[in-house]
């Protein structure tokens, strides 16, 4: 299915924290934050009579195996799962051939 939004109908979704983080500004004054907001919603302004967003989605049958996902029978790790130190000992182990296989 594919939905179509016009921009003025996402703008109010915007989460601006991970706005602020990509852009660097996750550690400056909330006023420094609040004058890049409001520049950034302006640009979304003028941008609403040129361009529409689009979603496009389907639904299908899944089901779970522990935490992971399961979607036409191919098991899917959720990212919380994955853990540096875990990572870095299968990557050890496979350098020492001890049989380890990192696969992400």
């Amino acid at each position: 299915m594919l939905l179509d939004y016009s921009i003025s109908d996402v703008a109010p979704h915007i989460n601006w924290d991970y706005f602020f983080y990509a852009w660097g500004m996750h550690t400056q004054p909330q006023a420094e934050r609040d004058q890049l907001q409001a520049e950034a919603e302006s640009v979304l302004a003028g941008l609403q009579d040129k361009y529409r967003t689009h979603a496009l989605f389907q639904l299908f049958d899944a089901n779970s195996q522990g935490d992971d996902i399961v979607l036409a029978h191919r098991n899917i790790p959720l990212l919380r799962q994955h853990d540096v130190i875990a990572l870095t000992v299968g990557v050890e182990q496979q350098k020492e051939g001890m049989g380890a296989k990192l696969v992400l």
